[in-house]
């Protein structure tokens, strides 16, 4: 192997570990971005529990100021939950974009330097051939000229 090969050699193997890098990243963020939709997704679901709950109670008897109060500042809380939430899953879907841009652009490396090791070797084979060609029309030029 020539010292061309080689480099070459590292370089592929250097862009593929990058590639299986950013696929690796995006996985995460892939998993990160499902825990929060899920976190999303129980939130939604404690707010119209409580919600539920609390249109109950205010029916079935009468209800003190205080207790309004402190429904109205859970409810609250949990509408601000709820938003940050929100926010962090808008951030999460810019950085999987990112991370996806970034695994594209990778694996367009990786193959541009695969169609190039291609080409090389399919040019070392080409010249091969013809060196062996070579070599046979001069052995068989050589057994023309006996007598």
């Amino acid at each position: 192997m020539s010292d061309s090969e080689f480099h070459f050699q590292a370089i592929l193997k250097l862009r593929e570990n990058t590639r299986d890098e950013k696929r690796n990243a995006l996985e995460l963020v892939l998993a990160r971005g499902k825990e929060l939709r899920t976190g999303l997704n129980d939130l939604d679901q404690l707010l119209i529990k409580r919600r539920n709950e609390w249109t109950r109670e205010q029916r079935k008897r009468n209800v003190s100021l205080a207790t309004l109060r402190f429904e109205a500042e859970e409810f609250d809380r949990l509408t601000l939950l709820r938003e940050e939430q929100v926010q962090r899953i808008e951030a999460c879907r810019e950085e999987e974009d990112a991370c996806r841009q970034a695994l594209v652009e990778a694996q367009k490396e990786v193959r541009i330097l695969e169609k190039l090791r291609e080409r090389k070797e399919e040019e070392q084979f080409e010249e091969q051939r013809r060196r062996e060609t070579r070599q046979l029309d001069e052995t068989n030029q050589r057994l023309d000229r006996r007598p």
